[in-house]
């Protein structure tokens, strides 16, 4: 076997590795996985109020607590509006269907057994919608563990250059460049994505509410959600608006649609020249792939820790297979 085949080799175990050793920590060890990953998003933050002259202790407490409040007021209250908005759609589906068959003329001429499966929508989210709120109500049985996560978030930034110094001494030089890079390079993804997300979703919020579409607050929310797909992303909601405004020739509307959208993307793209560097950039394709795989892995962490795994690769494969030396970014 020549030294190729063993650099492959070798990266392919040690990613097996890795991702049986993730799959094991996200089933036993989630909220201390959680915390670590809430300390590497508030960070940025935390250095923020150290450079303003706040101790790191004092820093690490006031973001958390700020963080925890923000928190729970929006799961609070986007939990109450989207319930209310499930029950009021599900009262309005007939009608959703009486509209369809009336404002799309191809409908009138072909079997309507589809109209009867969106129908069958309502039922099935009306025998759902009960267990729906159960479910976010049941939330307070994990209140210890998420108690548990907001601890150790607290332990972990107010020690994490401790804990930084700590790699540097006990493992590789190598090792650490790893280490810090990945961390780094998640820390701008994700605080990135946030910026990213919140931007797209009050730019399609004030853009539907121009236009004047019922419930934008919900439509943009939905776009919100959406927008952490890569490529996909909002085009899930705002190709189906296009074509049903444009079937009920409502002309004005698709045409406002289409530059919203347009926007949009033009809008994002510009943001991610400006805050994403060369190194952090990853292909699109690629991010939407890591995310199914790492749904299909690791369930609703895979959003996560798809993008992580990604990025990860891409840093042992420079070490392992190309051999180059890392700088520190």
């Amino acid at each position: 076997m020549n030294e190729e085949s063993k650099a492959n080799l070798k990266l392919i175990i040690i990613m097996i590795v890795i991702l049986i050793l993730l799959k094991i920590c996200l089933i036993f060890l989630w909220p201390f996985v959680a915390a670590i990953i809430l300390a590497l998003v508030i960070e940025p933050s935390v250095k923020h109020l150290i450079d303003a002259g706040f101790k790191r202790k004092t820093s690490s407490i006031i973001v958390i607590t700020i963080f925890i409040l923000v928190s729970s007021f929006l799961v609070f209250y986007l939990s109450k509006y989207i319930y209310e908005q499930i029950v009021n759609f599900l009262s309005e589906l007939p009608n959703i269907a009486d509209l369809l068959k009336e404002k799309i003329p191809i409908l009138k001429d072909k079997d309507l057994d589809y109209i009867n499966k969106i129908m069958s929508i309502k039922n099935i989210m009306d025998s759902y919608k009960d267990k729906i709120l159960k479910q976010i109500l049941s939330a307070s049985n994990k209140v210890l563990y998420i108690f548990i996560m907001i601890i150790s978030t607290i332990l972990i930034s107010i020690d994490l250059d401790n804990i930084e110094l700590f790699i540097k001494k006990y493992t590789s030089n190598t090792f650490y460049k790893v280490f810090i890079n990945v961390s780094k390079k998640f820390s701008d993804m994700l605080n990135l994505e946030i910026k990213l997300t919140a931007a797209s979703t009050v730019q399609t919020i004030l853009g539907l509410y121009i236009l004047g579409f019922s419930r934008p607050l919900t439509i943009g929310l939905i776009c919100g959600i959406l927008d952490i797909l890569p490529v996909v992303g909002t085009a899930m909601v705002f190709i189906p608006m296009i074509i049903f405004e444009l079937a009920s020739e409502r002309i004005f509307l698709s045409v406002g649609l289409i530059c919203l959208y347009l926007l949009l993307q033009a809008s994002r793209k510009i943001m991610e020249v400006k805050f994403v560097g060369s190194s952090l950039k990853i292909n699109p394709l690629i991010t939407l792939i890591s995310i199914y795989a790492g749904i299909k892995i690791y369930g609703a962490w895979g959003i996560i820790f798809g993008p992580i795994v990604v990025i990860l690769f891409k840093e042992l494969y420079n070490v392992i297979i190309i051999r180059c030396e890392l700088p520190i970014t």
